[in-house]
């Protein structure tokens, strides 16, 4: 399937993250921070208090608001055993030295708009939350470090993704 995108400012490197040959859309709405969730996997479930949603069929996944997460906790408590925790059953290279690297940058820069955050907004109008896709460790430190900003996101629709998602919830 040809993509169609809406927002063509977008970088390369961007777009091939985001696995072009399957997306129909890209456009681009301003979010506040605090309206954006997160997930995890089940066995965070201890960390969170009662403000996730579970939804049956989704493998154990957790989704919730940014200041429930492990980055956002990490650094408000400026505990990086939480995320060291977290991540080292991961093998997705993201080292608390990458995280470390990456706050400092949004410290110096913002928020930078040539690396969107992004949801999926097929899973938003399925689930009816807006879920972070990509940038959950720029979500995150950017509230931590700038509160509840309003900004640019990403909403891409990858119509494939509908059919997984419905199949997996009967």
């Amino acid at each position: 399937m040809k993509s169609n995108y809406k927002i063509l400012p977008l970088s390369d490197d961007f777009i091939n993250r985001l696995q072009p040959h399957e997306i129909e859309s890209i456009t681009m709405k301003p979010y506040k921070l605090s309206d954006l969730y997160i997930y995890a996997h089940k066995s965070y479930l201890d960390k969170i208090p009662d403000k996730y949603i579970e939804i049956d069929g989704f493998g154990g996944v957790l989704y919730f608001p940014i200041k429930y997460g492990p980055i956002y906790r990490t650094l408000e408590s400026d505990n990086y055993s939480i995320y060291e925790d977290y991540f080292s059953h991961r093998k997705n290279g993201k080292t608390v030295e990458f995280f470390k690297k990456q706050i400092e940058y949004i410290r110096k820069t913002g928020y930078d708009k040539n690396n969107l955050i992004v949801i999926n907004k097929t899973i938003q109008k399925i689930l009816g939350h807006t879920i972070i896709n990509d940038g959950h460790h720029r979500a995150s430190i950017l509230m931590y470090l700038f509160g509840d900003l309003k900004i640019n996101i990403a909403e891409m629709e990858k119509p494939n993704d509908e059919t997984v998602i419905l199949s997996q919830r009967k």
